[in-house]
């Protein structure tokens, strides 16, 4: 009759029920963690202006002592993968991650404010484009190194500092050049402009 039918059905749930519960089934999300293995590494280069100001040891300019830095960096690098942005006006990846160092080395070798056209100097959408530079889903421990002579005209550094910090990746920045101000040609040949290393305006943002 139909009370049988129907008991019979609600038995036959409620076994179904019982057995998906001792499988252990169950809906949501968890976090788990996940160990990185491997290096990545985004070297920053800030090709503005200024570093292009004679102060660094031994009178050479600001940008060849940061390029002669990263090549004896990158000889010890050992397989890490590496991407290289400019930062100028603007923020580029010009060489996304790789493990030809031969490459990199070329761009660095030949690391010039006439590489982007972008005025002023945003050191922070530098290292946006280094954060972009890394797959979301990398297992790789990620890095972020910043040459620079620590002066930015669009105050954009330290949020993009706390938003690679939500994303886990340590930004070590490096600077070049005198704390004593130099003078320079800005991009149009004929403007002076005063620049040094802005070690105390680093720090506060920091």
């Amino acid at each position: 009759d139909r009370c049988f039918w129907l008991r019979t059905i609600f038995r036959g749930l409620s076994a179904c029920m019982v057995i998906l519960a001792g499988a252990g089934i169950s809906w949501g999300t968890d976090a788990i963690p996940v160990q990185k293995s491997g290096k990545a590494v985004s070297l920053v280069f800030d090709i503005s202006y200024s570093m292009e100001a004679h102060d660094a040891p031994g009178g050479i300019s600001r940008l060849n002592a940061a390029a002669i830095y990263a090549k004896a960096l990158l000889a010890h690098f050992n397989g890490t993968k590496v991407s290289v942005v400019l930062a100028k006006g603007d923020g580029v990846v010009s060489v996304p991650l790789t493990d030809d160092y031969n490459c990199v080395e070329t761009l660095i070798e030949n690391l010039s404010p006439k590489l982007m056209t972008a005025a002023g100097t945003s050191l922070g959408k530098g290292i946006k484009a280094a954060v972009s530079s890394f797959p979301e889903q990398s297992s790789e421990a990620s890095y972020i190194l910043l040459f620079t002579d620590c002066e930015e005209t669009d105050s954009a550094l330290q949020s993009s500092l706390a938003e690679s910090s939500r994303y886990g990746i340590p930004v070590i920045v490096i600077g070049f050049g005198s704390e004593r101000e130099s003078e320079i040609l800005t991009g149009d040949g004929q403007t002076k402009v005063k620049t040094a290393l802005r070690t105390s305006e680093i720090e506060k943002i920091i």
